[in-house]
This record gives C-alpha cells, sequence and structure tokens, in this order.
C-alpha cells in the first residue's frame, strides 16, 4: 500500500502489521466525512457528480492495483483540498484486501453494504466494492439504507434482504436520472452482469 499514489486514495504514509492487526498511518484530511456533510446538510448536483467521478477513479485505481476495499461507506469517504479544489478520498485503506478474497459471516463486515455474491458464494472481489457504492448513492438520494439498517433490522433480516432483492421492489422515482440508472447499474445481483467501475467511468464520460 506504500506505493500506491493516487489522488482520490487517503495515502499511506505507514503501516505495521500484527497477527491480530492493522496499523495504518494516513494523510491528514481536513475537511469532514461524507457521511458527516450529509448530516448537516443537503448536496447538490454538481458536489454529487464530483464524489461519482473521484470515488470511481480511486476504486478503479485500486481494483487496478489487485485490491479490493471492502468496506466503502459513507463514512470511509474524505474530502480535502488540493490547489484550491476539493477532492474526494477514500480512506479506511486497512479493510482492503487482494482480489479474490474469501468472506466470513464470523469476520468484520458492514452488512447493510455487502453484495450477495459475499453471502451465498463467500466471496469478494472488486465488483464488491461497486454494489457498495450503488448502496451509497441510494442513501444519498433518499436516505435510507436500501436493505435495511442495524438500528432496525437483524444481521439475518439484512442478509436475506439483499439474497432476495429486485431492483423493482424500490421505488426509486423521485431518485434523477441518471442517477437512478446508475445506482441500478452498482445494484445488478448477478456478479457478472455487475460493471467495473472502470466501466462505470466510460459509461458516464467524464472526460
Amino acid at each position: 500500500m506504500l506505493t500506491f499514489s493516487h489522488r482520490n486514495l487517503m495515502k499511506v504514509i505507514s503501516f505495521q502489521w500484527t497477527d491480530e492487526w492493522c496499523l495504518l498511518e494516513l494523510e491528514f484530511c481536513e475537511f469532514y466525512s461524507l457521511r458527516e456533510i450529509l448530516e448537516k446538510r443537503d448536496v447538490d448536483s454538481e458536489f454529487v457528480n464530483l464524489m461519482i467521478k473521484d470515488l470511481l477513479s480511486g476504486l478503479a485505481y485500486l481494483h487496478s492495483r489487485g485490491f479490493v476495499h471492502g468496506d466503502l461507506k459513507l463514512s470511509n469517504v474524505l474530502l480535502a483540498k488540493e490547489r484550491d479544489q476539493l477532492v474526494v478520498k477514500l480512506g479506511d485503506l486497512d479493510t482492503a484486501r487482494p482480489i479474490p478474497s474469501k468472506f466470513s459471516l464470523q469476520g468484520f463486515y458492514t452488512p447493510e453494504i455487502m453484495a450477495p455474491e459475499c453471502y451465498l458464494k463467500g466471496i469478494i472481489d472488486e465488483r464488491v466494492d461497486v454494489w457498495s457504492f450503488g448502496v451509497m448513492l441510494f442513501r444519498i438520494f433518499t436516505g435510507d439504507y436500501p436493505f435495511g439498517h442495524r438500528d432496525t433490522f437483524t444481521f439475518e433480516q439484512i442478509r436475506e434482504n439483499v439474497k432476495n432483492y429486485s431492483f423493482q421492489t424500490f421505488k426509486v422515482q423521485d431518485i434523477p436520472v441518471p442517477y437512478s440508472t446508475l445506482i441500478e447499474a452498482c445494484l445488478e445481483p448477478e456478479l457478472k452482469n455487475r460493471p467495473s467501475a472502470l466501466e462505470l467511468i466510460e459509461w458516464l464520460d467524464f472526460s
């Protein structure tokens, strides 16, 4: 991770591994996490577009280096300013793991954002991050998790909601196009049909 270099990933300055934990020293981001920002105010389409562009760019780079983040959520997205420009950065890289990896219900994970294949096949690859990205976008536009939250659902109920999910069950009429289309693409239950971060960048045409 020390060799990772991308403006949309928090820079890893140093790290230490033991049999029980990993300690990362990361660059300082002077602004709030995305979760804190959404709790304080509404965000406009310009900010959402910046967030989508920057996060997909960071994910595509991370995946190209053979790693999956594995815990993409609002609290792990931070804001910084570089050369008077706002930059969205993906943090909490201690959850990153090689592609592919095994998924265990006994390990640490965030049930609200995990993709169906994690529960059905016990695997994690780069498209898990794409699914989690779709969950995050859904929450930005609706204020809710699509499959429930631990405040009102058990872990088992959330897992069953994910495994039995169909996009048609969601009410997305209040989510404008193209964001609703993007969310539907990310929340594709079939792993083979779910786009990669790079494919989403090309589809959205941020150039």
